[in-house]
């Protein structure tokens, strides 16, 4: 996670290899050009954009970003897809959520 904290673009080829399926994409830390830049990686190895804000509960840090950033439609689409097909698990927690936000 968090691709720009740490970039190791040289790794991704082989976690690819190995299984990955998704990268981090959208994250509040990112400027446009570190954002534009794994949109290319994620589009060269066919990998599914993801993101958040980081946010990790009221009073800790970054906290300030909850909500301030959104993972567009079609990537979140795409990785309910992928998580559904991969784990009954996963298939019962977005039917669970898909729900409730047709509910809301």
């Amino acid at each position: 996670a968090h691709t720009a904290y740490r970039p190791k673009d040289e790794s991704i080829p082989g976690l690819v290899d190995s299984g990955l399926r998704a990268i981090e994409v959208f994250h509040s830390s990112h400027d446009e050009a570190a954002q534009a830049h794994y949109a290319s990686i994620a589009q060269r190895y066919d990998l599914i954009p993801t993101g958040g804000s980081d946010f990790h509960g009221d009073g800790t840090r970054r906290a300030e970003f909850f909500g301030g950033i959104n993972l567009p439609v079609e990537h979140f689409d795409r990785l309910v897809t992928h998580a559904s097909q991969t784990s009954p698990a996963a298939e019962r927690l977005v039917h669970a959520i898909t729900a409730r936000a047709t509910v809301s």
